[in-house]
This record gives C-alpha cells, structure tokens and sequence, in this order.
C-alpha cells in the first residue's frame, strides 16, 4: 500500500515538474503550467495541451488505387514522399500500406499538430512533384480528414 502511495506521489510530482518546464519553455516562469503547442496558460499540471490545440490535430487516410499497370511507378513516387514528409514540421505519424490482396491499393494513415501543418505539407515541393510524377497513373483517389473523439 505505501510503495503505491510513493509512486503516485513520485508520477504527481514529476508531473508537476513537466508541466512547469513547459511554462519555463514558453517564456513564463510565473506559470505553472503551459500548452506544449502554443504556449498559454493551462489551468490543470495534468495536461499538457490546452483544448485548442489538442483539438487541432488532424488524422488523414487517404487510400490510393494505381492503375494495374502502374503499379511500381506510383508505388516508388509514394515511398520517396515517406522519409520527407516525416520530417516536416507538425508531422506526428506518417504510414504507408499496401494492400495484401489488391497490390494496386495504398493507404496512408497520417496525424497531423494542425490542419495548418497539414496544409503546409500539400505545398510541399515533394508533394507537388508527386503530383506531377504519377498524373495520368491513378485509377481512384479517397482522402478522409478526421478528428479524433477519445
């Protein structure tokens, strides 16, 4: 019972020393707490996002057919835009599937800081060449934008 009790007291405390960090971070020492994204004020050391902020975050599945002959084209044009677009700013998740049975079928399953994030990444010169690079090559194209609930 006491070893239980010292390390819910210990998880609190650190706790209460992250969140103070993050205030010390954004600039505000006077703070005892602040949004790990945009630097206000937060109420609660128990979070670390405001509620702005943990709402902006955005989930892509964007599922992408190939046309049966352009199979490896599209397929290499997609694995060359991974390594890039996960190091963007914002980018938290990045994946990139193939469908087992229909090879011609790729999902992406992306997460987002922020639709701004997001869009920054469709300007992307690597985006765009993408784009270009397999027109003429894609049979269906279906992008989801999502938030999450829980």
């Amino acid at each position: 019972m006491f070893e239980n009790q010292y390390n819910d007291q210990m998880e609190a405390e650190i706790g209460r020393l992250e969140a103070k960090g993050r205030a010390l971070a954004a600039g505000h020492p006077e703070w005892d707490n602040a949004c790990a994204v945009c630097g206000c004020e937060l109420k609660a050391a128990a979070i670390s996002k405001c509620a702005r902020c943990s709402m902006a975050r955005v989930t892509v599945v964007a599922k992408v057919v190939a046309k049966e002959d352009c199979v490896a084209a599209v397929k290499a044009e997609l694995l060359k835009m991974v390594p890039l677009t996960r190091r963007e700013e914002g980018c938290l998740e990045y994946r990139l599937h193939q469908d087992n049975d229909r090879p011609e079928t790729f999902v992406f399953y992306e997460n987002w800081e922020s639709p701004a994030c997001l869009d920054k990444h469709l300007l992307s010169a690597h985006f765009k060449a993408y784009v270009l690079a397999v027109e003429g090559q894609i049979a269906d194209k279906v992008v989801q934008k999502m938030t999450c609930l829980l």
